[in-house]
């Protein structure tokens, strides 16, 4: 707690971390495909979430132990701040940690920057012979949502996808959307993958693909058409829904089966709803989830404006006017 709360930020200390962050930012821009989730959100998002994650190298250079001091006081205020741990007496815990947690100040500190989703179009041109696309949507609502974030987890667990060199197993999903879809079909599609970025009150939900260059515009449409069929009314059969479902349960029980995510979550959850749900509420809250509730999902998604990133050899890739009239 004593170093979270109360850090010496030596300048000579913070200078050495600057210079390897540099280098670390160096590698990431020699390469495009690692820093493309990056741009998906800077290109999806006006306001705090469109903001980077990895620093520009010139704003590095004006880092100091001086600069670090006052964030620390501006953001690490009571009402921000959560100390959750597993494994302990929570008596003890509380013993040891309210004298040093006293001190924190009750103020709510700066304010967070406004978020609004636009949606648009990244794109970097590569000499690289495979392009990678991100074709994502916004997901109104986030974690606070309980019922539409679960619909959706459920949602990104049934398309599933990975690469198309993958090794099967126990758990590996090859029986997923993307993969018996997708992977199994085209031998142009390198990897075709469902993510989810989720915040509290918003998200980016979507399919990340890699494909052969001249095959880019088959894999957008590919792209577009899965998430539009699951979309569809009785797109969804009842075995594809079951499966999804006992992924989602089996992936949240096997999370918490270290002390160290149990500890994390306990925190995520008290700054986002307040209080703590059992894994036995979120597994209730899957269980009940039904066809309709992912097709509804699924269409609200692809209502909103799509956010297109790709990077790589773009001569045969469609305009983002083209990507936008698809749906």
């Amino acid at each position: 707690l004593d170093s979270a709360l109360t850090p010496a930020l030596e300048n000579h200390e913070v200078e050495a971390v600057v210079r390897a962050m540099k280098d670390e930012v160096k590698e990431l821009n020699e390469n495009p495909q690692a820093l493309l989730m990056e741009a998906t959100h800077a290109t999806a998002y006006s306001g705090g979430l469109g903001n980077a994650l990895v620093a520009p190298s010139g704003d590095l250079s004006h880092i100091t132990g001086d600069a670090l001091r006052e964030f620390v006081r501006d953001n690490f205020t009571a009402p921000r701040v959560v100390l959750a741990a597993a494994g302990c007496d929570h008596d003890e815990l509380v013993r040891i940690a309210e004298p040093m947690l006293a001190a924190l100040p009750s103020g709510d500190g700066a304010p967070a920057t406004p978020t609004t989703y636009v949606g648009g179009d990244f794109r970097q041109k590569t000499d690289s012979p495979i392009t990678s696309v991100v074709l994502g949507f916004e997901f109104k609502g986030g974690w606070r949502d309980v019922k539409a974030s679960t619909a959706m987890t459920v949602l990104t667990m049934l398309l599933g996808g990975g690469g198309s060199f993958s090794a099967g197993g126990p758990g590996k999903g090859m029986y997923s959307r993307l993969y018996t879809r997708v992977l199994n079909k085209y031998s142009w599609a390198q990897n075709c993958t469902a993510f989810h970025s989720i915040f509290n009150d918003t998200g980016i939900v979507g399919i990340s693909a890699m494909a052969n260059s001249g095959h880019v515009g088959d894999m957008v449409k590919v792209m577009a058409g899965e998430l539009q069929a699951v979309a569809a009314n009785g797109g969804v059969s009842a075995q594809e829904l079951e499966r999804a479902k006992n992924a989602t349960v089996s992936s949240i029980l096997m999370n918490l089966e270290s002390k160290a995510v149990i500890a994390e979550d306990i925190g995520r959850q008290m700054l986002t709803y307040k209080h703590r749900k059992s894994a036995a509420d979120f597994i209730a809250d899957v269980r009940a989830v039904t066809a309709a509730d992912v097709a509804k999902a699924a269409a609200d998604l692809i209502a909103s404006n799509p956010t297109v990133a790709m990077s790589g050899e773009l001569h045969a890739a469609p305009r983002y006017e083209e990507i936008k009239a698809m749906f």
